[in-house]
């Protein structure tokens, strides 16, 4: 079994994240921790298999995979009188770049997963304060977005461009005058 998988380890390299890509529709609607593991189990067999074909291709020289052979080692099919295949030759430099670009996106993943975790808030930040370390969940922010001039819109708190939120009015008898009164302010803001 497990020369079986050595042998074909330049065909799982493209397999491997792909099945993990096309599937990913289907478990990611199972939840989002079956999704998180999902996405860091596909990094994780990418990242191994890479790895598992560096090593080989270190220990017992470059590597040659024929797509489209009945033995992944043949080059020229011995019936056919035009050949047609896909060949994938690993040699050490190629090697080395399967090492690096496996590594840093299993890195890349773990970043993004635990980013996105700390900013949805389903995941505690850690704070420091003068009373010591704290741990707080945190509910993610509105992106500061660009005021609009219509009128439609003068009640609503919208955030400034300096990412703080403009108060809402306070309510009053003379309604129309807290509206012009914002409108003016919002006008300023904008410029």
């Amino acid at each position: 079994m497990s020369t079986m998988i050595m042998r074909h380890l330049p065909a799982l390299l493209i397999a491997t994240p792909l099945f993990a890509a096309f599937l990913m529709p289907l478990v990611g609607a199972a939840g989002r921790w079956v999704r998180t593991a999902w996405v860091f189990l596909g990094a994780a067999l990418t990242a191994t298999v890479g790895l598992l074909l560096a090593w080989q291709v270190f220990t017992t020289g470059p590597v040659l995979y024929v797509f489209g052979a009945g033995d992944p080692t043949q080059t020229l099919p011995g019936d056919a009188a035009f050949p047609i295949r896909i060949m994938f030759a690993v040699d050490a430099l190629s090697a080395l770049m399967i090492v690096i670009a496996s590594c840093s996106s299993l890195a890349i993943t773990l970043y993004s997963l635990n980013a996105e975790a700390r900013q949805s808030g389903a995941q505690p930040q850690r704070t420091q304060s003068s009373d010591g370390p704290h741990e707080t969940r945190t509910m993610p922010s509105a992106p500061a977005t660009a005021t609009t001039r219509s009128s439609h819109f003068a009640l609503l708190p919208v955030p400034a461009f300096d990412g703080k939120p403009i108060p809402p009015a306070k309510p009053s008898v003379n309604s129309r005058a807290n509206i012009s009164r914002l409108c003016r302010r919002r006008r300023a803001l904008l410029g």
